[in-house]
């Protein structure tokens, strides 16, 4: 089934408006090492079941998790 969403912004599960937070997009930046993360991932992604890309930055949320502790 797929999942019904008023925005084009969306990652197959919820919309981005959601997960910002009301925060401006520029505050986001493409880096795991980045405060706030615009990831290439969705949010079954995000839950480390499949660990970090090899080499592409934006599809890294351990390393992103990591660097929050």
């Amino acid at each position: 089934t797929v999942i019904p969403h008023k925005s084009s912004e969306n990652d197959g599960v919820v919309e981005y408006q959601s997960c910002a937070g009301g925060l401006s997009t520029s505050k986001f930046g493409n880096n795991y090492k980045d405060t706030f993360y615009v990831t290439g991932l969705n949010h079954m992604d995000t839950t480390f079941r499949n660990g970090d890309a090899l080499v592409v930055n934006s599809q890294k949320p351990v390393k992103w998790f990591e660097c929050l502790l």
